[in-house]
């Protein structure tokens, strides 16, 4: 068995009393020593992350693969590496995820290709391999994994021109970021709605977006962060023609990243961009020397995009300077890096300032000719089969979006269903206690006036029934009238009884109108029979 030596610089030696934990030790310091050199030394950190591919490969460790492929596959591509390469790496890593189907590494492993696909403009496929990561990552619900699948998805809607779509899915970007409280995922969503902004000529809203990034940056106390968000601003202030402003902001960021040795790519950047910005404001010796610096870095860390970007803005100075050998030289040689990088889309650009050059030398016939090749590529690149296969794609990818959604609400309204009984249930419950409560307070009033009355009216009654005996006693049995005038005495006197007994049995009654504005009680048939 051959493992990496512990000093990490990739010498090997046998020893087969090494065991499988070893091996991952070591293959895990050789990924993380290589990640401290992604910005500063990228091809020493190319290096390292071979050496710890060769042994995940060989000791079958999937895991340190697939942490490996996404970090080798976008240093081959922003280095110039084997474009083939990466993309084989991508997909190996894709089928490693579907044969051992773990739904979290077939994500990643999308989220990966993704880049490479966009990277290379193959944006049908792009779409295809985010698809198949946002089925997966819906499978575990893992929502971190799910908004950079859905930051890709956004840019990839970008990239063909379907702005609405990707605004639509960037706020919902925003959401989750809100939902789940990570503020990388709300700075990034917040840059790129930015991005989107700018090409639609809404400079107000991309202020807005820019400014909330930068916020978030600066309150986690990230300075490189911030200073890279500020060399964006200065682009949007450029476009708004507001070159102070502009100015001003790149020059913060500048100074910032100048304190910040990993910052070397930022830095790049932001000394381009501020070439650029001096050449549109014709401050031309300033700008020279801006973009001569970004091209210097730029071949140092061997970032070949900045490079291009870099060597062609300054051949476009020289056209603007009227030295035009030197600006031929300077777009020749950016031509060159973008036919090696092999994007089309840089190749337009540089096409473009191949036909600037041409009508400032007067060579009308070389510049129709470099005019044809410009529509030749932009046809191609937005060819009517690409733009129907990626309507087919944003077709499906809504549609099974919707059935998703339709597949959340039915469950939400089975749920609902189910409560809403559960609801009834309770109320009827309710219902019926509160008609027993009520039940045994209106008997509870009946027998505390039933006390009341036998408490009250027995007495009374006793003694009318002791002198009406008395008076019967002395009675002529002749005389029937006086006979009548005590017969109903006694019925009016039983008839009291019973009502007493009546509220005393505590039987069914109900109420029922006695006059317009009274109610009485009104006993049921059966009580009285029963009395």
């Amino acid at each position: 068995m051959r493992y990496p030596n512990g000093d990490g610089m990739g010498d090997c030696v046998d020893d087969t009393s090494k065991t499988i934990n070893d091996i991952q030790s070591q293959v895990k310091l050789l990924i993380a020593r290589g990640e401290k050199l992604l910005e500063s030394e990228p091809l020493a950190a190319i290096d390292r992350f071979e050496e710890a591919w060769e042994f995940a490969v060989e000791n079958d460790l999937c895991e340190a693969q697939h942490i490996l492929i996404p970090h080798l596959g976008r240093l081959y591509f922003v280095h110039g590496q084997n474009k083939q390469k990466m993309l084989e790496l991508n997909l190996q890593a894709m089928r490693l995820a579907e044969e051992e189907q773990d739904d979290e590494l077939l994500a990643k492993s999308a989220l990966a290709l993704s880049w490479v696909y966009s990277q290379t403009q193959r944006f049908a496929e792009d779409m295809d391999a985010l698809q198949k990561g946002l089925e997966a990552v819906r499978r575990i619900d893992n929502r971190g994994l799910e908004a950079s699948l859905l930051n890709n998805l956004a840019i990839c809607y970008s990239n063909i021109g379907s702005f609405d779509r990707s605004l639509s899915t960037f706020f919902q970007l925003l959401e989750i970021g809100e939902e789940i409280g990570d503020h990388s995922i709300l700075q990034n969503a917040y840059l790129n709605v930015l991005k989107v902004y700018v090409v639609l000529q809404d400079y107000e809203k991309t202020m807005e977006y820019g400014m909330k990034a930068l916020d978030i940056a600066e309150t986690s106390g990230n300075i490189g962060i911030a200073a890279s968000i500020k060399t964006n601003l200065s682009v949007v202030y450029q476009e708004c023609t507001e070159y102070d402003k502009a100015l001003r902001m790149v020059n913060e960021s500048i100074d910032t990243l100048e304190t910040i040795p990993q910052r070397k790519n930022a830095l790049t950047s932001a000394c381009m961009n501020r070439g650029i910005l001096l050449m549109n404001m014709e401050r031309y010796p300033e700008a020279e020397s801006d973009l001569k610096r970004a091209i210097e870095l730029a071949s140092e860390i061997k970032h070949y995009e900045f490079l291009l970007k870099a060597t062609n803005a300054l051949g476009r100075l020289n056209i603007y300077t009227n030295h035009l050998p030197e600006a031929e030289e300077l777009i020749n040689r950016s031509m060159q890096v973008a036919q090696d990088m092999e994007r089309d889309e840089f190749i337009i650009v540089v096409y473009k300032s191949m036909y600037e050059l041409n009508k400032k030398k007067k060579n009308y016939e070389a510049a129709c000719e470099v005019h044809e090749k410009i529509l030749d590529f932009e046809k191609r690149y937005f060819s009517d089969e690409l733009s129907s296969k990626l309507a087919d794609m944003q077709v499906r990818y809504e549609m099974e979006r919707k059935v998703q959604e339709a597949e959340f609400y039915r469950s939400r309204s089975e749920d609902l269903e189910k409560m809403n009984a559960e609801l009834q249930q309770a109320y009827d419950k309710l219902k019926h206690s509160q008609d027993a409560v009520r039940d045994l307070e209106r008997k509870s009033s009946i027998m505390a006036m039933a006390v009341t009355a036998n408490h009250e009216l027995n007495q009374p009654l006793m003694i009318i029934h002791g002198n009406l005996e008395l008076l019967r006693s002395r009675l002529n049995p002749n005389d029937a009238m006086k006979a009548r005038y005590y017969q109903r005495i006694e019925t009016a006197l039983h008839r009291i009884e019973s009502i007493l007994q009546k509220y005393r049995s505590q039987g069914e009654m109900h109420l029922t109108e006695y006059t317009d504005a009274t109610m009485m009680f009104e006993f049921d048939d059966s009580t009285e029979q029963d009395v």
